[in-house]
């Protein structure tokens, strides 16, 4: 019995050890990574690493009761304190291109998750519609034309204080979708369609 516990406490350290081993070979190939990508120099990269140090230092961490709001406002705060050390550390031409990376990236992981919302939605409408396969792809087609050309207007006109051309843009991308949705659709289910998207406008 004894043997076996030690067995267990044995493995449980070694599989702690491995996972810190593993989290800081992680870290150094990112480290590595920024290193070459913004062609760092060598007391750049020593700065940063002191200044992350210092930082994962004054982490700190969500209680475990802490609502969503309050666990995105923890992150938030741990981003803004990482991009303030990249900022004082980085040159203003390796900042510049830093946050056009952060921005590209940023822009491709929505595009992913609107892609997959896209296909919920076109699940979803298929069951609930009993739609044949060729109206389950337009449907899908549809939705994914619409939330790409939604991201891109607002995307336009994000830096504008007067937001009257992405509202219009919206809009246009709203009425191109229905006219889709019209044609896909049969008449009883494009009604019940409407009917469930003005349900949802009512409840936001």
């Amino acid at each position: 019995m004894l043997v076996g516990v030690l067995g267990m406490m044995f493995l449980h350290t070694q599989a702690h050890k491995d996972g810190e081993n593993h989290g800081r070979k992680h870290k150094h190939a990112r480290m590595d990574s920024m290193a070459l990508r913004y062609n760092l120099t060598e007391k750049q990269k020593t700065d940063l690493k002191v200044r992350f140090k210092s930082l994962k230092g004054k982490k700190e961490k969500p209680a475990a009761a802490a609502t969503k709001a309050e666990k995105q406002a923890i992150h938030r705060q741990k981003n803004a304190q990482r991009d303030s050390i990249i900022e004082t550390v980085f040159t203003s031409t390796q900042y510049a291109q830093y946050q056009a990376d952060l921005k590209q990236r940023k822009a491709s992981h929505k595009g992913k998750k609107q892609g997959d919302r896209a296909a919920q939605l076109a699940d979803s409408m298929t069951r609930k519609y009993a739609l044949n396969a060729t109206q389950s792809a337009a449907v899908k087609q549809a939705y994914t034309t619409f939330f790409t050309n939604v991201k891109t207007a607002r995307m336009a006109n994000e830096d504008n204080a007067d937001k009257t051309a992405m509202k219009t843009a919206v809009k246009a991308e709203r009425k191109n979708l229905d006219a889709k949705m019209k044609g896909i659709l049969s008449h009883a289910n494009y009604k019940d369609w409407k009917a469930e998207m003005k349900s949802r406008k009512r409840k936001k």
